[in-house]
C-alpha cells in the first residue's frame, strides 16, 4: 500500500497574527509586533521588548472554566492552535476519530515551584507560619496537572474527540519536527488517517529567561523570545494542492567542531530521502540559522547565497512551534507560487516562483538536528 501524508490545513497564533498570510505580509514589510518585556528581569537582559500574545479566553476556547484547573498560559496556546487548525479542515467529519492521531513539540512547562505567590506570602509571614502551611495555602489545587505537558495533549484529545495514535515530544525546536516526522510516518504505516500536528513555545516569565541565561543565548541579539502556537493537519487525503511530506532525516551534533560535518550529512540524507536532487531545493526555511548550518548549506548549494528565511523576524523565537510555523509558510507559498528569502541585509524579500520543495530544518542546543522536505505534486 503506497500512503502518503498530505498537508490539509492549518492554522497559527503568534504576535504577527492569526493568520499565515497576515504572518507572511508582517515578514514582507518587516514590521515587529513587539511588547514590554512581562515580567522583572535580570542585569544585561538584551530584550526589554519581546513578542508576546494574549492568553486565550475560556469563551474563545468553549471549553468548562472548571478546565482551567489543569491549564497555564502554555497549554491555553496549544488548545487555541488546534482549535484554529481545525475549525476549518474536514478532518474530523471525513475520518473515523479512532483513526485521527495527535503529534505535539511541547518545550517543558517552566511555572515556579514553589509558586511566586507562595514565596511571596512566606516572605511576608516574617517566619509565623511555616513553609508548609504556606504552600498548602496558596498553591492551587491541580497545580501539579498543569505542570504537565501530557495535560494540554489530554485537553486537546478530549475536546475534539481524537482517539488515535498519538506522541509528545520535547523540549526544544526540533521537538516541532520531529511532531511532523512521527505522525507523517503513523499515516504512511497505517497506523492513523489523519493526525492533527502542532507545537507551542515557551510562555515568557522569569525561568524562561533564566534558561536563556544559561544556553548562552542572550549574547545572540537575534534571538528574541516569542509566544505563540502552529499547528497543521496530515491526512491520506490529498488537497488540491497535494503537498506531501516527502522526506526527512535526523542527527546529533554532540562536538560543536563537528557540527559542519553533522549538518552536511544530514542535509545529503534528507535529498535522498527526498528523492530529489540538491538542486530541486526551491526554497529552505531554518530555526537554526547559524553559521555552521549556513556554511553546510552554502556547500552543498555550491553557493554564496542560499534561499534562506524563517518566521522569526516577527514572532520570535518560538521554541517548538518555530519549524511548523515556518512549515505552513512554506506551504502558503506553495500555494501562492511565491517564496521569501533573506537578502544580503538580513530582510525578506518576496519573489514570485513556482516553488515545488521546500526544506526546513531545527536544532536544539542540547545537538538534535532535524530536517524535513515537503514537496509539492505539481500538474
Amino acid at each position: 500500500m503506497n500512503r502518503k501524508a498530505y498537508i490539509d490545513g492549518g492554522a497559527a497564533y503568534c504576535a504577527a497574527g492569526h493568520h499565515v498570510d497576515t504572518i507572511w505580509q508582517h515578514l514582507v514589510a518587516g514590521t515587529r509586533m513587539l511588547s514590554d518585556l512581562p515580567c522583572p528581569a535580570f542585569d544585561g537582559w538584551p530584550w526589554p521588548r519581546v513578542f508576546t500574545v494574549e492568553e486565550p479566553s475560556v469563551k474563545t476556547l468553549n471549553i468548562d472554566r472548571k478546565v482551567l484547573r489543569t491549564m497555564e498560559k502554555q497549554s491555553l496556546l496549544a488548545l487555541y492552535g488546534a482549535t484554529l487548525a481545525l475549525r476549518d479542515s474536514s478532518v474530523l467529519k471525513n475520518h473515523d476519530k479512532s483513526r485521527i492521531g495527535l503529534y505535539m513539540g511541547l518545550p517543558s512547562v517552566e511555572d515556579p515551584a514553589p509558586t511566586w505567590s507562595s514565596l511571596e506570602a512566606l516572605h511576608e509571614s516574617a517566619g509565623r507560619c511555616s513553609i508548609a502551611e504556606v504552600c498548602l495555602r496558596e498553591t492551587p489545587p491541580f497545580f501539579a496537572l498543569a505542570q504537565l505537558n501530557s495535560s494540554a495533549c489530554a485537553h486537546i484529545a478530549g475536546t475534539f474527540g481524537m482517539m488515535g495514535a498519538m506522541g509528545n515530544y520535547a523540549p526544544f525546536a526540533d521537538a516541532g519536527l520531529h511532531a511532523v516526522i512521527e505522525a507523517a510516518q503513523s499515516i504512511v504505516e497505517g497506523e492513523n488517517d489523519a493526525a492533527l500536528v502542532g507545537a507551542v513555545s515557551q510562555k515568557i516569565n522569569p525561568l524562561l529567561l533564566l534558561q536563556y541565561e544559561h544556553l548562552g543565548w542572550t549574547q545572540d541579539v537575534t534571538r528574541i523570545p516569542g509566544e505563540g502556537s502552529a499547528f497543521l493537519v496530515l491526512s491520506t487525503n490529498a488537497s488540491e494542492k497535494r503537498i506531501s511530506i516527502s522526506g526527512y532525516t535526523r542527527g546529533f551534533v554532540g562536538n560543536a567542531s563537528l557540527a559542519p560535518t553533522i549538518y552536511a550529512e544530514v542535509l545529503k540524507r534528507v535529498v535522498a530521502t527526498a528523492g530529489i536532487a540538491v538542486a530541486d531545493i526551491d526554497w529552505i526555511l531554518s530555526s537554526a540559522n547559524e553559521e555552521p548550518e549556513i556554511a553546510a548549506l552554502q556547500t552543498l548549494y555550491g553557493a554564496a547565497q542560499v534561499p534562506l528565511g524563517g518566521c522569526c523576524d516577527v514572532c520570535g523565537t518560538l521554541g517548538p512551534a518555530e519549524p511548523v510555523l515556518n512549515l505552513l509558510l512554506a506551504v502558503h507559498g506553495m500555494n501562492q507560487g511565491k517564496r521569501l528569502c533573506r537578502d544580503a541585509t538580513g530582510r525578506h524579500i518576496e519573489e514570485s516562483l513556482p516553488v515545488r520543495h521546500v526544506l526546513l530544518t531545527a536544532r536544539s542546543p542540547q545537538g538534535q538536528y532535524v530536517a524535513v522536505i515537503i514537496s509539492a505534486e505539481f500538474a
